[in-house]
């Protein structure tokens, strides 16, 4: 969408002004991942937060909930607009683009993982999306979030072709069993069962608000034309969302989504209001910088948390004990981090893009602008 008022833009011309907005949003995402990953392994968490800045920092695991919307807003995009068109989207089209985008990529690190630890023993588990946390030593920390995906990837699909009434149902059921287990199973055994909290019947609410603002942009129902209405609305959810976040930037610690299994509901809500009045800008406001951190994300989400871990041991091997001394380290940590990443998209990444966009439908060309 575009500030002047009318009439609402072509769905083609729409979604190409959008590709840089949803730059910046994977940019704030892999931002948050990266450095509160870097700078919660060399400075201590404070006991309680009133600076915003720190409560993103420390809360920074909730990039990967903006990072669900945007799966959820980019992958079910084809099927909304096949269905507007009156056809069908390809399901074999859409396996085929997502496996192009993430498997190469994610097996190129699985392979070098099991290798630099010297076992093969996860090897095939890891390929299967079944290794995470610190099943393959510090190299699996973040694998649990592409599982996630995945299994958003499997359902899509099936969504798509259920009819309303089903979908209603199958809703139903979902947030019964949510609340079930969010209520009653997980908080008497949290150690069994919190690997529920990181799959998708916990994360569906992000991967949802994602595909319902894909829906409302195509539909061109609801805009917000007015800059100031805009910049208003952003302090405000950005302020809610501080408020949120604040718990669990004192708090956060493997199995807090377990403690607090209900949080991710709001948090997409507000990153969802978040992500829609980007889409409202008429252009981009991390510019190049956006562009950049958006074209290596995925390289960075999956080198960076090694690298921190090496640069913690090194530094504190090195007598880095002061303050400007870890803040020297954390910086060079997420420079070598960015320098892999961008190395890793230039040789394994960008080719498997390429072939991905050559081997997309023709008559899918105007989904070819927005989707990674």
């Amino acid at each position: 969408m575009n500030d002047s008022g009318g009439a609402a833009l072509p769905p083609s011309t729409a979604q190409h002004k959008r590709l840089g907005q949803l730059d910046d949003l994977r940019a704030i995402a892999i931002t948050l991942v990266v450095v509160m990953h870097g700078y919660a392994a060399f400075f201590s968490r404070p006991s309680e937060m009133l600076n915003p800045l720190l409560i993103f920092i420390y809360a920074g695991g909730t990039g990967v909930t903006l990072f669900f919307i945007l799966s959820g807003y980019l992958v079910s995009m084809p099927f909304i607009l096949a269905g507007r068109e009156g056809r069908s989207y390809s399901t074999l089209e859409h396996f085929k683009q997502r496996a192009l985008r993430i498997l190469p990529t994610y097996y190129f690190y699985v392979f070098i993982s099991c290798l630099v630890v010297g076992s093969f023993e996860k090897f095939i588990p890891a390929l299967l999306f079944l290794v995470s946390g610190n099943e393959l030593s510090i190299y699996s920390n973040v694998w649990w979030s592409l599982a996630t995906e995945v299994q958003f990837y499997l359902l899509v699909p099936l969504l798509f072709a259920l009819k309303k009434r089903v979908l209603l149902v199958c809703g139903v059921v979902w947030a019964l069993l949510y609340f079930y287990c969010a209520h009653f199973l997980i908080p008497g055994n949290i150690r069994d069962y919190a690997w529920i909290t990181t799959s998708l019947l916990f994360k569906a609410p992000a991967f949802f608000v994602g595909a319902v603002i894909a829906l409302i942009v195509v539909s061109g129902r609801l805009r917000v034309t007015s800059g100031m209405a805009r910049l208003g609305l952003f302090v405000v959810f950005f302020a809610l969302l501080t408020l949120l976040l604040q718990d669990k930037a004192v708090n956060d610690r493997p199995g807090y989504a377990a403690v607090r299994p209900f949080d991710i509901i709001p948090e997409a809500l507000l990153w969802g209001c978040v992500f829609f009045l980007f889409l409202q800008n008429s252009s981009t406001v991390f510019g190049v910088c956006g562009h950049f951190l958006a074209k290596i994300s995925f390289s960075l989400y999956l080198v960076h948390y090694p690298i921190v871990f090496i640069g913690v041991v090194v530094a504190k091997s090195h007598g880095a004990v002061g303050s400007w001394e870890r803040y020297a380290a954390f910086v060079a940590t997420l420079l070598l981090s960015i320098i892999l990443a961008w190395v890793s998209f230039k040789l394994v990444e960008e080719p498997f893009l390429r072939l991905k966009n050559r081997a997309r439908a023709p008559r899918d060309g105007l989904v070819r602008r927005v989707l990674p």
